[in-house]
């Protein structure tokens, strides 16, 4: 069974890329038994009880695609899409809040999409992710007009990249984070926006400029493609 790992799309609304992402979706399909999301495949998801975002239907509509072709999706909870279990489990998506951990041929792979790894020296940052994913957000989201949420999502979405982009010491968080998270053969993040590796962490870059993902094989082999 391939593994396809991807992360940081960052689907927005009116998005130009949306053709040559279900042109990817279509060609994968034929090659790939299981996809893993790293997080932020949208720009912006929050859990609303009533509403789903028209500019994303297509999108949504070849992953169900891909689900009913028997191919198993799991997504991991981004910085920008949070509460995606209600309408992603309908969907037959496997969604996890921070880790998921998968045994792929003899290696015990740690997927996340990376923004938790530096929590122990970013407050702000833990105190903000928490607040997002709290009963009381929730409440608020699902009772203030849709559109003052996404306008609200904008500025925040800034807010994380200029907070985020201040931290330059990659490998020694990444050094850290390995240290304490004991037991795992390879880690695979997403969230830095960049293809790299680090002893045997994975990051998997973003779709900006070029489409980027991880492969991993029936032996448990990673390697990272851009297309």
């Amino acid at each position: 069974m391939k593994t396809l790992v991807i992360a940081d799309l960052h689907l927005k609304f009116e998005d130009k890329r949306i053709e040559n992402i279900s042109k990817f979706f279509h060609k994968i399909g034929n090659e790939f038994n299981r996809i893993i999301i790293l997080g932020d495949f949208f720009e912006f998801w929050y859990g609303f009880k009533r509403v789903i975002i028209s500019d994303y239907f297509e999108t949504l509509y070849e992953l169900k695609k891909l689900l009913d072709k028997g191919i198993k999706i799991f997504y991991i909870e981004g910085n920008h899409d949070i509460f995606m279990g209600d309408f992603f489990k309908k969907l037959g998506v496997e969604v996890y809040s921070e880790f998921l951990e998968l045994k792929i041929a003899d290696k015990k792979y740690l997927f996340m999409h990376g923004d938790t790894v530096n929590l122990k020296n970013d407050k702000f940052y833990l105190y903000l992710r928490r607040f997002l994913r709290s009963r009381f957000a929730s409440f608020l989201m699902n009772n203030i007009p849709p559109y003052l949420t996404l306008q609200i999502a904008e500025k925040f979405s800034k807010v994380s990249r200029d907070h985020f982009y201040k931290n330059n010491k990659l490998d020694k968080i990444i050094d850290n984070f390995i240290s304490e998270k004991k037991g795992y053969d390879i880690f695979v993040s997403g969230h830095f926006h960049t293809n790299y590796i680090h002893k045997n962490f994975y990051i998997v870059g973003d779709w900006g400029k070029e489409i980027n993902y991880l492969e991993i094989d029936e032996s448990g082999k990673a390697s990272h493609q851009t297309l």
